[in-house]
């Protein structure tokens, strides 16, 4: 039985990596030999979203999005996820708004992908100060010209246990402290057992959720008290996620 459930994943797997492929070969490349400047990010939001109800209805997989207060499409937020999977950029396609990844300098390095994220993203070399200066005028530039942010407040997949929360770094909490955009805490309840960080690259079918709590201002909070305020939002919320039978 155990050799069957694996062939199935591994068949599921293979399936799920060629439908994300091509569906994005398709929407993508047309588009990046066409342009890829700063001024047609907003199409690129919205292929990111044709992109992933094309892929999720074609895999059969599920996606739950909740809001638990509606957000405004045209304003300005610092949208923070907990990080446990791979999965989860692909999860955050349909993020309302025009929102902008900051991420790590390696997403650089992806095929196809990298091209788009260097040129229309925040990317971050954590192990170089210079580029952590250069990230953040980045971040606050584009928050002026109203656009919004996705950062992983952990700072990558860095929890030995999910679904456990990683330290919080402080990275979104300055940005949001400094400009006064909110910070909407981001619950992604699955993504780990649907995709693992376990080395396998097997993928096990979920039904996911993703969960847009409501936004938290910065006024009158400190640091490290928005941070904590926006950890235990998302540390309720995995408390409720489903685990492993």
């Amino acid at each position: 039985m155990k050799g069957l459930i694996y062939i199935a994943k591994r068949v599921y797997t293979l399936y799920f990596l060629f439908i994300f492929s091509i569906v994005f070969l398709l929407l993508y490349i047309p588009f990046q030999l066409i342009s890829l400047k700063k001024k047609w990010a907003h199409h690129v939001s919205l292929l990111n979203k044709i992109w992933s109800v094309i892929t999720f209805n074609l895999t059969f997989l599920p996606l739950n999005i909740k809001y638990v207060k509606k957000l405004n499409v045209n304003g300005r937020y610092i949208f923070c996820p907990n990080h446990f999977s791979y999965f989860d950029i692909p999860s955050l396609a349909r993020t309302p708004s025009r929102v902008q990844f900051v991420g790590m300098s390696e997403l650089e390095k992806l095929p196809l992908f990298g091209n788009m994220f260097r040129k229309l993203h925040i990317s971050i070399d954590r192990k170089s100060t210079k580029s952590g200066v250069q990230a953040y005028k980045k971040s606050i530039k584009a928050l002026k010209e109203g656009r919004s942010l996705i950062l992983f407040p952990e700072g990558g997949i860095k929890t030995k246990q999910a679904p456990e929360l990683a330290e919080f770094k402080d990275g979104a909490f300055n940005l949001s402290c400094a400009t006064g955009v909110p910070i909407v805490p981001v619950t992604l309840k699955n993504n780990w057992l649907f995709f693992p960080d376990d080395g396998q690259l097997l993928m096990n079918w979920q039904k996911l959720e993703v969960v847009y709590h409501a936004p938290i201002y910065p006024e009158g909070l400190t640091i490290d008290e928005l941070k904590t305020q926006v950890f235990e939002v998302i540390k309720k919320e995995l408390s409720k996620a489903t685990t492993p039978s």
